[in-house]
């Protein structure tokens, strides 16, 4: 108990919050007894922490554990999202921008990787871009050499993202030499989603783009949720922070995707 003592003491109520967030992301339930072991803090501690997550409607307490309220709810707060593993999406970000020229025209779809991404794009000049994220048309709007369009359709606040099939008909009148886009599992099937919702939006960008560019941090290797979004045939570059398993690896060197590690 004295070991586990000394590891609470160096870890801040955020970054606990945010590694609950992210295992509950991936299982969608766990119990309080599964976080105090796998975080290394007291049951109580645990306790105080799903209390303020619940009331802050990222989660529902259970009785002895948490879960997501929804099925909308099995992605995060986009602001959440975002700080989870942020040097390594910043790193895959700067990767990604090497891949866009002044004067190009390119898809951003939502997620917290590509909201990195925009913000390493904010040199560029003359791009004409299409998105589905608030947040990433604002810091791209900035300069006025680009012109930013935003897709019409269904908002979503809590995850700052546009989507549904007036959305998808937008973009169908749009063309891109490249689409930037994430998910929330890649394995062996290819890429996949935790909702419905947003299938619609990323199969047109994909279709109406020249190159896909699949920006992933490691978390989500092997990750398997309900909806299929893409084969490996619609993928022609993956951008990771680490190795891809090998079974992966196997795949994408069948289907002659490029695949860039960036540590």
């Amino acid at each position: 108990m004295i070991e586990n003592n000394q590891k609470e003491k160096n870890m801040i109520p955020k970054e606990r919050q945010d590694a609950i967030l992210e295992t509950l992301n991936n299982k969608g339930y766990i119990s309080v007894e599964e976080l105090s072991k796998k975080l290394y803090v007291s049951l109580a501690t645990i306790r105080r922490d799903l209390n303020e997550l619940e009331k802050n409607g990222f989660l529902k307490r259970t009785h002895g554990g948490a879960s997501f309220i929804s099925q909308d709810h099995m992605i995060t707060s986009i602001d959440y999202r975002t700080n989870w593993n942020s040097e390594e999406k910043i790193k895959i970000a700067k990767k990604a921008a090497l891949l866009v020229d002044n004067g190009m025209n390119i898809f951003i779809d939502s997620s917290s990787t590509t909201l990195w991404l925009a913000q390493e794009l904010a040199n560029k000049k003359d791009l004409n871009v299409l998105t589905n994220n608030v947040s990433i048309a604002q810091i791209l709007s900035k300069d006025e050499t680009n012109h930013v369009e935003v897709v019409c359709g269904t908002y979503n606040y809590k995850h700052g993202s546009i989507f549904g099939n007036d959305a998808a008909n937008y973009i169908a009148k749009r063309h891109a030499e490249i689409l930037f886009v994430s998910a929330s599992g890649f394995n062996s099937n290819g890429v996949s989603t935790k909702t419905k919702r947003d299938i619609a939006t990323k199969q047109a960008f994909q279709k109406c783009s020249d190159l896909t560019v699949l920006l992933m941090d490691h978390t989500k290797f092997n990750e398997i949720n309900y909806y299929l979004v893409y084969s490996y045939e619609d993928i022609d570059i993956v951008i990771v922070d680490q190795e891809l398993p090998e079974n992966l690896l196997t795949l994408c060197k069948k289907h002659k995707i490029n695949v860039i590690v960036v540590n």
